[in-house]
């Protein structure tokens, strides 16, 4: 099963259409789910943490990965691997916790 992740933008009172993010987030070979959305501490930006099985720069199994909107390009930045978080295994699941900046799974 391939999942894909969408953004769907609240006005009001009303949401909008779910749009499908980029093919960088949404490979058509591999799944991206599980969204959860945090700060980037460094950049103090809104990201969205999500776990992919995609192969290139993985660690193996199903990886937490990362990325943020890009305000000049107008689209979200090139996905990055979370890094040292990550093992062999499946890792899944993440939750950002924006009061301690925490990010679990």
């Amino acid at each position: 099963m391939i999942c894909s992740i969408f953004l769907s933008k609240k006005e009001y009172d009303k949401w909008s259409e779910p749009e499908k993010l980029n093919s960088e987030i949404n490979k058509s070979d591999f799944t991206s789910t599980q969204p959860a959305v945090g700060i980037d501490s460094r950049k103090n930006q809104e990201t969205i943490y999500f776990v992919s099985d995609r192969k290139k720069g993985s660690k193996g199994g199903m990886d937490i990965w990362y990325t943020s909107y890009d305000e000049k390009k107008q689209d979200f930045a090139t996905p990055k691997n979370a890094g040292k978080i990550n093992t062999v295994g499946d890792e899944m699941t993440p939750f950002y916790d924006n009061d301690t900046r925490t990010l679990y799974f």
